[in-house]
């Protein structure tokens, strides 16, 4: 009888491994830029055509290779850094495996050129699909070039289960953001399609890639941090809570020159900001730890990402404690600017009324979470709260007038409002019981098919800013900018150039008048870049304008007179599903006077 197991083919073998380490093109610009680290190299360029499945080529200064030593380094399993198996846990460079250059030759055409600073001519070699085609001597300047052309032409599954390309060019860039943020010392060109996409100049000021990734606003707002014990050494960057964001995607740790992720120390951090943050609002920082490489294990995970600490508790205390006392003695207070704004109709009034809350002296807010979200990031001046009401009374019958009625049936059944609850929802009685509305997703709902329907029908109103709104975009966010301010211009928004990656939000939506722009803007950035949806942009532009619609959307905590429940419900009622937010929760539960009944034993 015949055996089932046999070994498999080299070209297939070599494809499996090419699969475990090269997901996607970001994954052989990670092993590129690594292998160019390691060999000391103090000028790395990357070259990215088509988001690096045309051409990815990475050149650096560093030590270069013999002729030998390039070829033996296209071989599985060949590797200059490791000897035996105990150097395992005495790791001190990025990559060590010997797999990540036969990995990607297999699955690509791979041009190699290679000199060390002893010898006059370089080394050149040619791979396609696994295969070496050419060998032969070169000019060349002293270092490594490598230029992996028509990734996956062998393999098109891979191709087939790609994002969209923004987002397999944002992959990349997250390489080389993380890259250039733990080794300072280093100067990185990247370019995409010859264009430049990022800078770092190597002066090996932290403060400096900072600026060049995220931009002056947010570089200002970044502290210096710096602590260490008997075996950990901790520096890096804290940002003020005036620059947080809307995901964890910031939070950048590295431990010995290695970006990773760790629970630990994401949980200390969050902990650290705990009182200083409101909730799901996360901090800029970047951490560097030298840790003794004895004291942690690297080989736990393919891409190196995620490593083994053999003293969790000192790394959490440390972060914690060093972040804790670097943010109680910093000046946190947000900087403002009072601007004058001016209304402007584009082309048609609108048809949706605004539903304004009710304003209050910052002294008589109380202090409760859900209170601070709202709050956090914007300072008003402290008014009459009489004078406000008759202001925001004027605004009602102002948008009210203007309101053009909708000659539908009801969608939902008559009702008497009777009050509100927990300043979170909206008591109301029918003829066949009590209902009780949400009023945030009532509102989210509302604002929802509005934006949905003025971007139909280029029915906007916007509002100029006398004083614009200055945006700054990291060199991954200005990849997805396009459609984004596609989206921003349909919904009413004013967005001009401003040089580089800097933007000015010079009008704002009519509707979102008293509302903090950029927080916004940014959660709807965040919110695509942290999608992995596939490459449907149609799919990210329906949850931008879901996000936009929450956000400005009525929070729970906000005070409602009855007169703007009652034009809440009125609203509601003209949308075309009113029973739940885009979301999908309910907007509205209703409980039968049957069913009151029998729960107090009347029945």
């Amino acid at each position: 009888m015949e055996g089932k197991i046999q070994v498999l083919d080299e070209v297939v073998a070599n494809k499996i491994a090419a699969g475990e380490v090269v997901e996607r093109p970001a994954a052989v610009v990670k092993e590129l830029l690594e292998n160019s680290i390691d060999a000391q190299a103090t000028k790395i360029e990357i070259e990215i055509e088509e988001s690096g499945t045309k051409l990815i080529k990475v050149a650096d200064n560093g030590s270069g290779m013999i002729k030998t030593d390039a070829i033996l380094s296209l071989e599985r399993h060949a590797t200059s850094k490791i000897r035996q198996a105990d150097d395992l846990f005495r790791i001190n460079t990025l990559g060590f495996r010997g797999e990540a250059l036969p990995s990607i030759a297999a699955i690509s055409t791979l041009e190699l050129t290679t000199r060390i600073s002893q010898h006059l001519e370089g080394t050149y070699i040619k791979v396609v699909g696994g295969e070496i085609k050419e060998v032969k001597e070169i000019g060349c300047p002293v270092g490594t070039t490598i230029s992996v052309k028509n990734l996956f032409f062998n393999t098109p599954a891979r191709l087939k289960y790609l994002k969209s390309a923004a987002i397999e060019m944002g992959h990349i860039i997250d390489i080389v953001n993380h890259l250039s943020l733990a080794h300072p010392h280093i100067s990185l060109r990247l370019t995409h399609n010859n264009r430049p996409v990022l800078f770092s100049t190597g002066s090996d000021n932290l403060q400096e890639v900072v600026l060049n990734i995220y931009g002056k606003q947010t570089a200002k707002e970044m502290i210096p941090i710096g602590a260490g014990s008997m075996h950990i050494q901790l520096k890096g960057l804290i940002g003020k809570p005036a620059v947080a964001r809307g995901s964890r995607n910031h939070m950048i740790f590295f431990v010995n020159g290695r970006f990773i992720r760790s629970r630990i120390i994401g949980r200390a951090v969050e902990e650290a900001y705990r009182t200083f943050l409101p909730i799901r609002k996360y901090p800029v920082v970047v951490l560097d730890f030298q840790i003794n490489p004895e004291e942690i294990d690297v080989n736990v995970h393919p891409t190196k990402t995620e490593i083994r600490f053999s003293n969790e508790r000192d790394v959490y205390l440390l972060t914690y404690q060093t972040i804790s006392q670097a943010l109680k003695g910093m000046e946190i207070i947000p900087e403002i600017s009072i601007e004058r704004k001016e209304t402007v109709q584009v082309p048609d009034t609108p048809t949706f009324p605004l539903l304004i809350p009710k304003e209050y002296p910052r002294s008589e807010f109380k202090q409760e979470p859900r209170q601070q979200i709202d709050d956090a990031f914007s300072f008003h001046a402290k008014k009459n709260p009489e004078e406000v009401t008759e202001k925001v009374q004027e605004k009602a019958v102002f948008y009210e007038a203007k309101q053009e009625v909708r000659q539908t049936p009801a969608n939902l059944p008559g009702m008497e409002i009777l009050g509100q609850v927990h300043k979170t929802f909206i008591i109301a009685q029918g003829k066949n019981g009590i209902f009780i509305l949400d009023q945030h997703a009532a509102h989210e709902r509302i604002l929802y098919e509005k934006i949905k329907a003025n971007r139909k029908q280029r029915e906007v109103t916007s509002q100029s800013l006398l004083i614009p709104i200055i945006l700054e975009l990291t060199p991954k966010e200005r990849v997805i900018w396009p459609e984004l301010e596609k989206i921003l211009l349909e919904v009413g928004f004013e967005v001009e150039n401003f040089g580089g990656d800097s933007y000015l939000i010079r009008g704002i939506p009519i509707f979102m008048e008293g509302k903090n722009v950029l927080p916004l803007i940014r959660e709807i950035i965040d919110d695509f870049i942290s999608s992995t949806k596939g490459k449907d942009t149609e799919d990210w532009q329906e949850r931008s304008i879901i996000t936009m619609s929450c956000r400005l959307a009525i929070k729970a905590g906000d005070h409602l007179e009855r007169k703007e429940m009652e034009e809440l419900i009125k609203t509601l009622e003209q949308t075309n599903n009113p029973y739940t937010c885009p979301h999908g929760r309910p907007t509205i539960i209703d409980f039968s006077w049957e069913k009151l009944e029998e729960n107090f034993k009347r029945r």
